[in-house]
């Protein structure tokens, strides 16, 4: 799982909220995130990749591996060489989950990870939009490139595709609704469901 330190996280909230309740809200999702992990069937190892030294703390106290993200690095090469740095066997899965999924359930982390079509290929959770991916699941662990951002949907698929590895699809409530925008900010309210995040968004008035 891959953590923005607090400076650049969520800069299309920017508008909405001030950099403290910005910082407030991502350190919320990721407990939410991590709830979901903890509680979910076969879940070996947890690795949180991260400049912040406040997510890492966070991430030690509930068990996980703490990474170092590296200066210069985009997501995609920073999650693919974090990866690779693990030095997993080739029959291992490896899940990469979104850090803002205030939503996520263990019964959703299990169901992804359960949903590998065979000995080898991928799995993708989608957002809420069908374009983007929240959620990505691989055997062996980098059976294909990190690819993240807007599209990514359709990369994932190509690249699989071009390997002859399986797919399989799952759009799930918690998985699909990431936290961006003014407007998702609304559906987590909406939602109802009790959650760091919510309860964080209530207490400070957002």
């Amino acid at each position: 799982m891959p953590v923005k330190d607090f400076g650049r996280a969520k800069q299309r909230l920017a508008e909405s909220l001030p950099p403290g309740a910005r910082r407030g809200l991502v350190e919320a999702m990721f407990r939410d995130v991590m709830g979901a992990l903890s509680g979910a069937d076969l879940i070996g190892q947890t690795v949180v990749v991260t400049g912040e030294p406040a997510i890492g703390e966070l991430a030690r106290q509930s068990g996980a591996r703490v990474l170092p993200e590296p200066e210069g690095s985009g997501v995609n090469e920073i999650l693919d060489r974090a990866v690779a740095d693990l030095g997993l066997p080739e029959d291992e899965a490896v899940l990469i989950l979104a850090a803002d999924l205030p939503l996520l359930t263990p019964e959703e982390v299990t169901a992804l990870l359960t949903a590998m079509p065979g000995e080898a290929g991928v799995v993708i959770g989608r957002n809420l939009e069908g374009e983007g991916t929240n959620a990505l699941l691989r055997r062996p662990p980098l059976a294909i490139p990190a690819a993240f951002g807007p599209g990514s949907f359709g990369r994932y698929l190509a690249a699989a595709m071009a390997r002859n590895l399986p797919v399989r699809v799952l759009d799930l409530p918690g998985v699909a609704l990431d936290i961006d925008t003014p407007q998702d900010l609304e559906r987590l309210k909406a939602a109802g469901r009790e959650c760091h995040a919510l309860r964080y968004i209530q207490e400070q008035g957002l």
